[in-house]
């Protein structure tokens, strides 16, 4: 995914600890360029919110009948 967004993601950054869910995401952030890859994942607890974390809404279309 690119653009100024990050996703939360259903999987768990550590699965053993179970603690932090990962965001992907891509940005522009002058410090850290690694940040404009969209493969790039970081972890925050499910409860952290910021302005430009969000969620992807998802349209599934039907098999045509």
């Amino acid at each position: 995914m690119g653009g100024n967004v990050w996703e939360w993601c259903e999987d768990w950054y550590d699965p053993a600890a179970k603690a932090y869910r990962v965001l992907r995401g891509a940005s522009w952030d002058y410090y850290s360029p690694d940040y404009l890859l969209s493969s790039y994942r970081v972890s925050y607890t499910p409860d952290y919110r910021y302005y430009d974390f969000g969620f992807r809404c998802v349209l599934v279309g039907g098999s045509g009948g």
